[in-house]
């Protein structure tokens, strides 16, 4: 067995840090002691099963064991990403689902010939219930600067061409009434909305609609640890503002909810995910950072909940129409 842990220091403390995130989900002392040790044990398990009795344990043998044991996977996001899915499901970085993806489409009302925009999917998942119905154009404009190669790959995975264009999001533009619908799942909450309002009424043709997801509230010190895994610092505003900037821009608003309590079960459902993801995980699933990332988007997630359970913070969507 020498061999085994020759090969396997590396791997041996990925699981050990495994072993001491579950203590930590679970708010249980983590014993150092007893992880090594069942850690060995699983080893010795893995390594009489690997091969018949009569055989010889070769060092060659040992090192397979130890890779099946713990050898990670090809990720094919960074950390960050591959922790928000395991909050969120494949291909999520935020909370949702197919029916909220598809009903978002039928609430634009475009033509079938029309050309759609999607800001700020993160990854594919959000587009896929578009790209698999909607006939018309599509583009992903995405301004989070890390998500770019895991876009581009998951883009690659849907039943249809999706280009990508990375955009500024301070300093976003599009052509002239070049789009018959969008959808913009955070970008009010970390845009400046004097810039970002004039540029939705600019790439729009008439009579189209955007449809707008946002945190609303106002600023505080107590936002700074929900929004501590954020991509970018948020700017904060109440409904009435937003919706004041979009009338004055030559919007009609159609819709303004109040989705804070669906919010919350959807973050809720993401902890959920998260324990099932986690019972079911091993050290070949998860490495020191992936464990990281969770942990602090887990903290992040929790402030955020309370928030949005004192009213302090709401979720609202708004449907604006781009008067003629």
């Amino acid at each position: 067995m020498a061999g085994v842990f020759a090969a396997i220091t590396d791997k041996k403390k990925r699981a050990m840090n495994m072993a001491r995130f579950r203590a930590w989900w679970e708010g249980e002392d983590f014993d150092e002691a007893t992880a090594l040790a069942e850690l060995e044990q699983a080893v010795v398990e893995a390594a009489d099963g690997a091969s018949p009795a009569s055989a010889p344990k070769t060092a060659d043998k040992d090192v397979e064991v130890a890779d099946a044991l713990f050898d990670d996977p090809p990720t094919p996001s960074p950390p960050r990403f591959a922790a928000l899915q395991k909050f969120w499901g494949e291909g999520r970085i935020m909370p949702g689902d197919v029916a909220a993806d598809a009903a978002r489409l039928a609430r634009l009302e475009l033509p079938e010939a029309g050309a759609l925009a999607v800001l700020g999917p993160g990854l594919a998942a959000p587009l896929r219930a578009i790209a698999e119905t909607y006939p018309g154009e599509m583009i992903a404009l995405e301004w989070r600067a890390d998500a770019k190669a895991p876009l581009e790959a998951a883009l690659k995975r849907l039943p249809r061409d999706v280009p990508l264009r990375m955009i500024d999001l301070d300093a976003f533009a599009a052509a002239a009434e070049a789009f018959d619908g969008v959808i913009s799942f955070d970008e009010f909450t970390y845009a400046d909305p004097s810039a970002l309002v004039p540029a939705l009424a600019a790439c729009l043709k008439p009579n189209a609609r955007a449809l707008i997801e946002f945190y609303a509230g106002h600023p505080q010190p107590a936002i700074e640890p929900a929004f501590a895994t954020a991509f970018a610092e948020p700017r904060l505003r109440s409904a009435s503002d937003l919706i004041e900037g979009l009338t004055h821009a030559g919007f009609a608003i159609e819709a303004d909810e109040d989705q804070t309590a669906e919010h919350i079960e959807r973050g809720r459902a993401g902890f959920r995910h998260l324990e099932r993801a986690l019972a079911e995980a091993t050290a070949a699933d998860m490495n020191v950072a992936i464990l990281q990332e969770i942990a602090w988007e887990a903290a992040a997630w929790r402030a955020r909940l309370k928030l949005l359970q004192q009213r302090r913070l709401e979720r609202r969507v708004i449907v604006a129409r781009k008067q003629s």
